[in-house]
C-alpha cells in the first residue's frame, strides 16, 4: 500500500526509502527460509542488485527533499546499508555458517520488517512526537529480536550444523 500511495498520491522520499527496507527485508527474510542450508542462490543476488540500485538512485533525492529531524532519515538509510552490506557479504561465509544462520537471520529480517511498518505508521499519525514516535517501535522491535535470538541461542542453533 505504500508503494501505490507513494506512485499515485504523494511522493514522500523517506516514505520511498521505508518501503523499499521493508520490501527487501520481507522478501529476503522469506527467501532464506527455502535457501537455509545451501546459502544465497542467484535470485537473492539479483534482489539484493536491484534494491541497492533503487537505494543509491533514492539516497539523492531523499536528502535533498527531506525536512525535519535528520534522525529517521539517518538511521533509515543506515539499516537499508547494513542489510544489504550483509546480504552481499554472506556469499564469502563457510557453507556450515548458512545452516547455523539462517533462523537468526529470518527472525531479524521478519520482525524488522513488522516494526519498520509501525514506525512508519507511529510517525504518520503521531507527528506531534516525531521522531520519538517513530524511533519507540524500533526499539521495542530489537528488544523482541534480541530476545527471540537468545531463545534460539539457548536452544542451541548456534552450535547445530
Amino acid at each position: 500500500s505504500a508503494a501505490t500511495g507513494l506512485l499515485l498520491f504523494r511522493f514522500l522520499p523517506l516514505f520511498a526509502v521505508l518501503t523499499v527496507l521493508v520490501g527487501y527485508q520481507l522478501l529476503s527474510g522469506w527467501r532464506v527460509i527455502y535457501t537455509q542450508a545451501q546459502g544465497p542462490a542467484l535470485q537473492d543476488a539479483v534482489w539484493t542488485a536491484l534494491t541497492a540500485t533503487g537505494a543509491w538512485l533514492l539516497t539523492p533525492i531523499l536528502l535533498a527533499r527531506h525536512q525535519g529531524d535528520p534522525t529517521v532519515l539517518w538511521s533509515t538509510l543506515s539499516a537499508l546499508c547494513c542489510i544489504l552490506l550483509y546480504d552481499s557479504l554472506r556469499w564469502l561465509f563457510p557453507a556450515r555458517w548458512h545452516a547455523r544462520l539462517w533462523r537468526y537471520e529470518h527472525l531479524y529480517k521478519m520482525i524488522a520488517s513488522i516494526f519498520a511498518m509501525l514506525s512508519a505508521l507511529a510517525g504518520n499519525v503521531l507527528r506531534d512526537w516525531q521522531p520519538w514516535s517513530q524511533i519507540l517501535p524500533s526499539v521495542i522491535g530489537i528488544v523482541l529480536i534480541l530476545g527471540f535470538g537468545w531463545q534460539q541461542a539457548r536452544q542451541g542453533y548456534l552450535a547445530k550444523p
